[in-house]
């Protein structure tokens, strides 16, 4: 096995369509704000670095016990951590808190500790400027209101704070049930 201790990370994904519509959102902030583009997703736990057929097994049976879900998005948020800069932050759903607490337990388990479940789509990524951030959530807020997004993916990536975002890949994907 590769040195990849805690490198993978079981993500939610967005039906086909809303993974179009946030992933343009994504691409088009990172030009405005010279970021990083990603790969539009939900982290529901990170700290895995197992490999291989056993990971595709756990992840189908993960995926089997959760339908594809519709979550409403509650509104834009920020923080000043680099992976929470600008996100969508979501209603909590069933599905949700479903999907995150039988992740704690997916395969060998997480190299961390659990921590609170904060459901979000982050839109950028980065150490950005906090009139920056109110200019975009004041000009982005009406394009979220009402508004839900579907899910109806899980994946196993390899992503994480000490691998560069270029290189985050998707290994594994199951379709939820």
């Amino acid at each position: 096995m590769k040195d990849d201790a805690g490198c993978y990370t079981l993500w939610l994904l967005l039906c086909e369509e809303d993974e179009f519509w946030i992933r343009g959102l994504i691409t088009s902030l990172a030009s405005e704000l010279g970021t990083q583009a990603f790969f539009p997703h939900v982290t529901l736990v990170g700290g895995f670095s197992a490999e291989g057929a056993q990971v595709e097994s756990d992840l189908r049976d993960l995926s089997r016990g959760q339908t594809a879900f519709d979550a409403e998005i509650a509104g834009i948020d920020m923080t000043s951590q680099f992976f929470t800069a600008f996100f969508l932050r979501l209603k909590m759903h069933p599905g949700l808190e479903a999907l995150f607490s039988q992740a704690k337990d997916f395969g060998s388990g997480s190299m961390y500790p659990p921590v609170e479940f904060m459901p979000h789509i982050s839109l950028a990524y980065g150490q950005i400027d906090q009139a920056v951030k109110d200019a975009l959530r004041t000009r982005l807020k009406g394009e979220f209101n009402q508004r839900s997004v579907r899910f109806d993916r899980l994946a196993y990536a390899y992503s994480g704070k000490g691998i560069p975002i270029p290189q985050w890949r998707i290994d594994h994907c199951s379709e939820l049930a």
